[in-house]
């Protein structure tokens, strides 16, 4: 049974790098290639810094001088400047405008909708009301209507 299911993994495993293109699998290759050069490196700096330590050199001479160059180069980045910092800011500016104009539209509808409301509530206030704005039910007005007409004939 073991024998069967080794058979069957390379059977996927041949189709696996038959659906690998050539390219995909040198890819892969220096991209091996690369990491092991990296952790080679790192091995000889590792142990060429031990045999200069032992030798007696002082690193912090080289840390300083190291920490002043890139204090310097920090420090030409901050005179230069953000070249787009004008651009940003004209943005940022635009974003707000658009933003206020939004604001001031969404409150003039508000306040249209508020004196719609307010028109129309007036308007059925009326009919129940007679001119002198006393409230007149339904039935009243009907009554009213009934003897106005009747008066007419």
């Amino acid at each position: 049974m073991p024998a069967q299911s080794k058979r069957k993994h390379h059977g996927t495993n041949n189709l696996e790098l038959l659906a690998e293109g050539k390219q995909d699998r040198e890819y892969k290759r220096k991209l091996d290639k690369i990491s092991k050069d990296k952790q080679e490196k790192k091995k000889m700096t590792f142990a060429y810094l031990k045999t200069i330590k032992k030798m007696g050199y002082d690193f912090e001479d080289s840390i300083t001088d190291h920490k002043r160059k890139l204090e310097k180069i920090q420090k030409k980045k901050e005179a230069r400047g953000d070249p787009f910092k004008k651009e940003r800011e004209e943005f940022e500016k635009k974003k707000q405008q658009q933003l206020a104009e939004n604001k001031e539209r969404l409150k003039k509808k508000e306040e249209l909708q508020r004196k719609h409301e307010q028109r129309e509530q007036k308007r059925k206030q009326m009919r129940r009301t007679n001119n002198r704005g006393q409230p007149v039910l339904k039935y009243h007005m009907n009554q009213i209507l009934n003897k106005l007409t009747s008066e007419k004939k």
